[in-house]
């Protein structure tokens, strides 16, 4: 672990050589034992660092509903963060703007269930909506979109939602 450490610490060093900014290299300083069976964080369910907050439309919102999954990096067949982000987000926006309203949307799956349809949704709204006429928007978009294309084809920077 020593030898790890001072080679990253001469690294660090000779990468910041001439500037005014000083590195200190420290490789787990608790000596707290973290083993991986397979080798991979990706058993422990870390299955990469894309920034938790960064949300889907580039604000981080301390005080609104929102995920803590990020909607980037994931693979939008099977990351139920990426899609869900992605799915409540638009629906959220497409009921804002089909009955001008404030609109927050809320999505929970369980493990091993189908990502369409959703455990639950739970829609909430600044003025009273119809029940029915919610209910009949949510589906017509939900089961009439194909989250996995337009996911991939989503680039924030380019195009909005």
């Amino acid at each position: 672990m020593a030898e790890h450490e001072k080679n990253l610490q001469f690294l660090a060093d000779t990468l910041l050589a001439g500037s005014e900014l000083q590195s200190m290299i420290r490789i787990n300083p608790y000596q707290k034992k973290y083993m991986l069976g397979l080798g991979s964080c990706i058993e422990c369910g870390e299955e990469g660092i894309v920034g938790r907050g960064n949300n889907i439309n580039g604000i981080i919102s301390t005080h609104r509903i929102h995920t803590l999954e990020s909607w980037a990096g994931k693979n939008p067949v099977y990351h139920t963060g990426r899609v869900y982000v992605y799915m409540t987000a638009k629906l959220a926006r497409s009921i804002s703007e089909r009955f001008s309203v404030k609109c927050t949307v809320t999505a929970i799956t369980r493990c091993g269930d189908s990502l369409f349809p959703p455990y639950r949704l739970m829609v909430s709204t600044d003025h009273l909506v119809s029940d029915i006429d919610l209910g009949k928007f949510i589906e017509q978009l939900l089961f009439e979109t194909d989250y996995v294309k337009e996911i991939l084809l989503f680039r924030p920077w380019i195009n909005k939602l």
